[in-house]
């Protein structure tokens, strides 16, 4: 499968300084084919810079919100029907050159959809949130996942 089947879709906030960077690394890896920013309005030029370097850019009408901007992204996937979907945050910078290794047990069949863990700063005030979101995910699920709130993924597009 080659890597035009992979879509990225980007969220993105007063992203000017690093979005660019995140798109061009994506379409220079060939980590993915296609980069889809959702510009949540950004008050920079943040939508500019994504375009810039090769990107496709959908621009809120208004500040709606990461989750808003993830399912604009994904409504807009689902009509370009890849066989693969990233999330990526568009503050990654060099790091979302391992999104690959993100993908590569989707792309294997050795799973629908992977969760990308990086290291936690310290004081980055993740403590109790991620305590919870552990607690419920395995709650509700029974599976135990060290990185439940991270929004780097990669997952088979069928499950749009």
């Amino acid at each position: 499968m080659t890597r035009q089947s992979v879509l990225a879709v980007v969220p993105a906030l007063n992203e000017q300084e690093n979005v660019g960077r995140v798109v061009a690394t994506l379409l220079l890896t060939k980590v993915a084919g296609t980069v889809i920013v959702v510009d949540d309005k950004s008050a920079d030029g943040t939508a500019r810079a994504a375009a810039t370097a090769g990107a496709h850019v959908i621009t809120n009408p208004g500040h709606r919100g990461k989750g808003n901007a993830v399912r604009a992204g994904l409504q807009v996937a689902r009509g370009a029907d890849p066989a693969y979907v990233l999330l990526v945050d568009a503050d990654l910078g060099d790091v979302v050159r391992e999104m690959e290794t993100v993908l590569r047990p989707v792309e294997q069949g050795n799973a629908d959809m992977t969760v990308a863990g990086f290291a936690l700063s310290t004081g980055g005030g993740f403590g109790a949130a991620l305590r919870l979101a552990r607690w419920g995910v395995q709650q509700l699920t029974g599976q135990e996942l060290e990185f439940p709130l991270s929004g780097q993924r990669a997952m088979r597009a069928h499950h749009l």
